[in-house]
């Protein structure tokens, strides 16, 4: 009896070692390019730029050495006047790239980074106030995570910047079938939408133009060989343990 229940749990241990199988080398991140085990400096060669896209919705917030001029620039920023005065809208950038500014009038923003909108903005209100200063944020930044990580969806940003890794811990990091070495980010980029696939086992990653995110990017984390194949061997084997299981309840309830 003892050898049937024996028997039993080495089948039953077989089939979790055969699910449960990963290779190590496949689910660590950000892999050294040696074996080296000194300590490595990596030089940030693509410091973070924000791209304005169409359908952005814009913060934008004028200062002077006059309040009271200035805060006719700001339509959207809440004031202490009233209750009903206080709004969190913002500029959106409209199907033409433009935003529309109080007196200024249209200005195209389409593809351009805060700092090149905030000079643009400066020559323009130089007209009207003295020593102006801007300052800009998204309002609607969101970045959309897909796949195998653990807590799929549409993550709002509100630091102002993320990138991949942190848009994967926000997302609940990938499960042990996601493929670290073939992640999808899609983008779009004014008329056209960019498919690119990162390693991000790969310790070069952190030199990549798409280490940080971009508004409305679209992160999708594919499952890998292993999910199929533990998939294929847990329903093939199970039927056996169930019929070793069966088997050895008889034997028991007989001998008893």
């Amino acid at each position: 009896m003892k050898k049937v229940i024996k028997y039993l749990f080495l089948v039953v241990l077989s089939l979790g070692l055969l699910v449960s199988c990963t290779s190590q080398k496949k689910i660590t991140y950000f892999q050294p390019i040696s074996d080296s085990t000194d300590n490595e400096v990596a030089t940030i060669v693509n410091p973070y730029k924000e791209v304005v896209q169409k359908g952005d919705i814009l913060s934008i917030k004028v200062n002077s050495l006059s309040p009271e001029a200035s805060q006719f620039f700001n339509p959207y920023t809440p004031t202490t006047r009233t209750t009903t005065e206080i709004t969190t809208e913002g500029y959106q950038v409209d199907n033409e790239g433009n935003i529309e500014l109080p007196l200024v009038g249209t200005i195209p923003v389409e593809g351009m980074s805060f700092s090149e909108i905030k000079k643009k903005l400066k020559v323009e209100l130089e007209k009207y106030l003295q020593n102006p200063t801007v300052s800009i944020r998204f309002l609607n930044f969101r970045v959309t995570v897909l796949g195998e990580v653990n807590r799929p969806g549409v993550l709002p940003i509100t630091t102002g910047r993320v990138s991949l890794p942190e848009a994967l811990a926000l997302a609940g990091d990938l499960t042990i079938f996601g493929k670290r070495d073939n992640i999808l980010l899609i983008r779009e980029i004014g008329q056209k939408r960019e498919f690119v696939r990162i390693d991000i086992n790969n310790r070069e990653f952190f030199a990549s133009n798409y280490y940080y995110l971009q508004n409305n990017d679209v992160i999708y984390v594919e499952p890998g060989k292993n999910k199929k194949i533990n998939a294929d061997t847990f329903f093939k084997i199970a039927p056996w343990i169930v019929s070793v299981a069966i088997y050895t309840f008889l034997i028991i309830r007989t001998v008893n």
